[in-house]
């Protein structure tokens, strides 16, 4: 059994915005996006979206509890999402998944490497991990590091099947600060990684 399909989160500050026509800047649009984003975060992670397609049943609140703690931290330094004029900050009020990690905690440790978390994850990870965090989810710093989940990143990776989004895929093998940031959390030796061939 799979997971079904998820309303995502607007993560604003991945979105690119118009710098003349003002109607369309970053600021003028913080507050639709708020609302965007309470709308996910009030979706229901108890009700199901269940449909069969060639012989696998895929099943699955339409929101998750990983999700929903990435709205909250988003929001929390201006009291909520359901603040009116409230909006994510990631320069001054970055949202780190800290706390400790445990069986009811999916968001969680990142506070012992928020570089790492805000060089990697954050840029290349989250938007499409968050949304399938019931298999492997980036914001458990226990999970992702466990030597399990660094092989699996590694195995991808180094076949250049992920990331499989064109802009993340570009950002992870261009930007060496972020590609660094990954392979400070590998034990020594583990993953050669290579960029891809030309």
């Amino acid at each position: 059994m799979s997971a079904a399909a998820r309303f995502l989160p607007f993560d604003t500050p991945s979105f690119l915005y118009d710098t003349v026509n003002a109607q369309f800047s970053a600021p003028s649009q913080a507050d639709t996006f708020r609302i965007l984003n309470a709308i996910v975060r009030s979706s229901s992670t108890e009700g199901t979206a269940q449909k069969t397609s060639q012989g696998v049943t895929f099943q699955g609140a339409i929101t998750s509890q990983t999700i929903r703690d990435l709205i909250d931290g988003w929001y929390s330094w201006c009291v909520g999402v359901d603040t009116k004029g409230c909006s994510i900050d990631d320069q001054n009020h970055r949202f780190i998944p800290s706390g400790t990690c445990g069986p009811n905690s999916v968001t969680c440790g990142w506070n012992q490497n928020p570089d790492t978390y805000q060089q990697f994850p954050r840029v290349v990870c989250r938007t499409c991990h968050v949304a399938h965090s019931d298999i492997f989810n980036w914001e458990d710093y226990t999970f992702v590091t466990r030597s399990t989940s660094l092989s699996q990143i590694c195995t991808a990776l180094s076949s250049y099947s992920m990331p499989f989004a064109q802009v993340p895929y570009n950002e992870f093998w261009t930007d060496t600060v972020g590609s660094s940031a990954f392979t400070s959390l590998l034990p020594t030796s583990a993953c050669q990684l290579k960029p891809p061939p030309q």
